[in-house]
């Protein structure tokens, strides 16, 4: 395979295109740092002028084909490619958007797109971050586009693996959106039996709307069911904390170890990307250990009160100091369906910030979390909710693990047929 070398800034513009003081949008479709990962996009928000919702970051300009790296935290994966765009679509300043330049007609953006955020890339560019002094680790749009890569000369022959490549992706959005669909029904049920306190009663009928008992209560100043009362997180799991493992653990293969970098805004976990420590020196932390379908959650830093669902893996998991995990029994995910959504009501992201602070750097510790208020029913309606929800959060968890294999197969085959070493016919 014949290749040549390219600058990136010899070929593409980079933040080239900007919202002007002079004609700002009535409306924007708006992307921060932490909507997309690793070109799964998990929100949009949908902003008016009039309402003064704009973020000042909201900036760039996003174009057909146009691909977005984010700036902070290379190592976190917020990047995308964006095929077609919508009317003023807008991402945040910490993007460097990069278009390629219309002289160019014998490059394919998307494999452009794989070629840049390549594991080996990511590392080198999280290297830049490390060593740059900033509040935290960071790169600017000059670290992109001085990168020098050798690209295959053949523009059919790029389009041919960006058109492979795309097809494993795919599976991964289709597991993705699957699993989304899955946690709105089980949220439609939680809402409707603990927020609307209409579970069945004993005839199978909405139970408030029929007439079910309900007592005031004092402290929550409103009216719960009759048997219900006015608890706190611990009444349905305990949190327990991580181990504190030393910078000179991290080896490079071993016993994997969930760290705050591994949880994502989608309350899924990474494990492709986990740090490692020794077998032989850690195998014996059975406490830390955590199963599939066990809740962790970030106890520290900018993504505090951040959580995930741990994945099936063939192997034992730790937990990194600063990593909480509810403790749910032998088969978590028996109890994992009303766990997971009461941590998903607004009120508990909003109690974790204003326990630590809300900044950077404040921390909360496992007691903090338990004693945040939880409404608890009887035993019988939680155990009749996560009976049904049970297979839902199965599938979920099954459609997790198989794209954290498609994650793997993808970051092994994509630099081999990159840089020639297979072949595609």
């Amino acid at each position: 395979m014949k290749t040549r070398e390219v600058i990136v800034d010899d070929i593409f513009d980079i933040n080239k295109y900007t919202i002007k003081k002079n004609n700002i949008p009535s409306s924007i479709s708006y992307l921060d740092t932490s909507s997309i990962i690793r070109n799964i996009i998990n929100k949009v928000q949908n902003l008016k002028k009039e309402n003064n919702e704009y973020p000042s970051r909201a900036k760039r300009i996003i174009k057909n084909n146009s691909i977005l790296y984010s700036t902070v935290r290379p190592n976190l994966e917020h990047y995308g490619f964006i095929n077609e765009t919508k009317n003023n679509f807008i991402a945040s300043t910490g993007y460097a958007v990069l278009n390629l330049k219309e002289k160019e007609k014998n490059i394919d953006t998307k494999f452009f797109y794989y070629l840049l955020t390549q594991k080996l890339l990511t590392y080198h560019l999280h290297r830049i971050a490390l060593n740059n002094v900033t509040s935290y680790p960071s790169i600017d749009s000059d670290d992109i586009s001085s990168l020098k890569l050798k690209i295959p000369n053949d523009i059919d022959y790029q389009k041919k693996i960006s058109f492979f490549l795309s097809s494993i992706e795919k599976k991964i959005k289709i597991n993705t959106l699957i699993n989304k669909r899955l946690e709105d029904a089980t949220k439609l049920i939680y809402n409707f039996w603990f927020l609307q306190f209409n579970y069945p009663d004993h005839k199978k009928r909405p139970y408030k709307l029929n007439g079910g008992k309900m007592i005031f209560n004092k402290e929550l100043k409103n009216e719960l069911p009759h048997g219900w009362y006015y608890g706190n997180f611990s009444d349905y799991a305990k949190l327990n904390g991580g181990f504190a493992f030393q910078s000179s653990s991290w080896i490079k293969e071993g016993l994997k170890v969930i760290r705050i970098k591994n949880i994502n805004d989608d309350y899924t976990i990474s494990t492709h990307n986990c740090s490692s420590v020794s077998i032989d020196n850690f195998s014996n932390l059975d406490e830390f250990k955590v199963k599939f379908g066990d809740v962790v959650i970030a106890l520290t830093g900018a993504t505090i009160g951040k959580y995930g669902i741990v994945p099936k893996d063939h192997n034992s998991i730790l937990v990194n100091q600063r990593v909480g995990f509810f403790s749910l029994g032998d088969d978590p995910i028996k109890k994992l369906p009303f766990l997971i959504n009461s941590l998903n009501q607004e009120y508990f992201r909003k109690s974790i910030f204003q326990i630590s602070g809300g900044s950077d750097q404040d921390n909360i510790s496992t007691d903090e979390i338990e004693s945040i208020p939880l409404i608890i029913p009887e035993d019988k309606i939680i155990e009749d909710y996560n009976i049904i929800c049970e297979p839902y959060y199965k599938m979920i968890i099954n459609n997790q693990s198989e794209n954290q294999k498609l994650i793997n197969y993808f970051d092994w085959v994509a630099p081999r047929l990159i840089n020639g070493q297979f072949k595609l016919v």
